[in-house]
């Protein structure tokens, strides 16, 4: 059953990344001043604590995703791309030592990475969004 679910999650995820034509969506279908579309999913368990910070995990992969568009397209510098790379994985350490803390029983522990993990990534996209302007 699992693996029936994976598979019907890919045909969804690669069904979304299409556009009308059938062609990929990628930075050579995208008009000028617009991001690609960016599909990422979960296969964590519905209710679970994966489940509430999966959203987290989420913006971290699109603003990774930005930051390379950005610095393909000239917006931002290589050492603001690695600066927010840098970052950026320091929150998804952060999300997963939460998960590691949350299943050993330490909520408390688990939620304040994930409010700094929030924090960074909040950070994140306000310096992306700055830098398009």
């Amino acid at each position: 059953m699992k693996r029936l679910l994976a598979a019907l999650a890919a045909v969804f995820l690669s069904a979304c990344a299409t556009v009308p034509d059938g062609s990929v969506v990628g930075d050579a279908n995208v008009a000028p001043g617009q991001d690609p579309l960016i599909a990422i999913g979960t296969l964590a368990r519905l209710g679970s604590f994966e489940w509430a910070v999966a959203p987290e995990y989420t913006r971290a992969a699109r603003i990774a995703r930005q930051a390379t568009v950005a610095l393909r397209r000239g917006w931002i510098n290589t050492d603001l791309a690695v600066q927010i790379s840098t970052q950026g994985r320091e929150a998804v350490r952060k999300l997963d030592e939460a998960v590691r803390l949350e299943r050993e029983g330490q909520p408390a522990r688990a939620n304040g990475l994930v409010a700094e993990a929030r924090k960074i990534l909040d950070t994140l996209d306000k310096t992306l969004s700055e830098a398009r302007k």
